[in-house]
């Protein structure tokens, strides 16, 4: 997932309370896809190997079976809340902490708050990639802001107070 941030967020950091759809067990089936576990049976083609083989003289060359996908059983009668499937689409919200000090293209890891396993496996891991946006005032130079304050060359010779702007707010020098 992607996620933009202003620079006082990327310098900063917060806690951010995102919004996302992503495949989540179905809680129907626990992720079988069958109506009920008498529904699921031993796939006759690959007799529940999950692969089909062939002879060709000497040699044995084995592929996934096209019946059952590799799973080795057939549902008979799938789920009627995600019809066959074994997940279903939700929209979850979830609290990303973004530490202080990040930049664009750096990705955040949430464990186990990705897509929902095959089958009734265990999700993933959610990656959250950030974009820093551009700055009216800063611009980021490796890990350093910088900005350009113009001055008058009376100001440069003879000194002068100047309001500098920060993030936080501005100051006097």
């Amino acid at each position: 997932m992607d996620l933009e941030l202003s620079l006082e967020e990327a310098v900063f950091g917060r806690e951010n309370e995102i919004r996302l759809p992503r495949a989540e067990s179905c809680t129907a089936c626990g992720g079988s896809g069958a109506a009920s576990p008498s529904d699921m049976a031993t796939c006759a083609t690959c007799h529940g190997t999950g692969q089909q083989t062939f002879r060709q003289g000497f040699l044995t060359i084995a592929r996934t079976c096209g019946s059952c996908h590799g799973a080795g059983r057939t549902i008979r009668k799938p789920c009627g809340e995600c019809r066959g499937q074994g997940r279903v689409q939700r929209q979850r919200t979830l609290k990303v902490r973004i530490p202080p000090g990040v930049d664009s293209e750096n990705r955040i890891r949430v464990r186990g708050e990705g897509e929902a396993g095959e089958q009734g496996g265990p999700p993933g891991d959610l990656y959250v990639i950030l974009h820093v946006r551009d700055h009216p005032v800063f611009r980021r130079e490796g890990r350093d802001l910088a900005l350009d304050l113009p001055i008058t060359f009376s100001q440069a010779a003879l000194g002068a107070e100047i309001p500098i702007p920060l993030l936080g707010g501005a100051r006097r020098a």
